[in-house]
């Protein structure tokens, strides 16, 4: 039995530049098949244009769920 470790990316929308920020997601989307199942990603962030963009993407899409709370 694994035990859950979840990483936290908290303010991605400070990050420095929307390239950056897309990157960072773009690589987890990347990593995500070839990672274990007990590792999960949890991304904090206000809902700017290119991260709600990359979050869109198909390498990330069917892996994430959207949890809106400003509304």
């Amino acid at each position: 039995m694994h035990i859950p470790h979840l990483v936290v990316i908290d303010g991605l929308d400070e990050c420095n530049g929307t390239e950056e920020q897309s990157r960072i997601i773009t690589t987890i989307g990347d990593i995500l098949s070839n990672l274990p199942t007990h590792l999960q990603f949890l991304i904090a962030s206000h809902p700017e244009w290119e991260i709600c963009k990359a979050l869109n993407s198909p390498s990330i899409k069917d892996s994430c769920v959207l949890l809106i709370l400003d509304k």
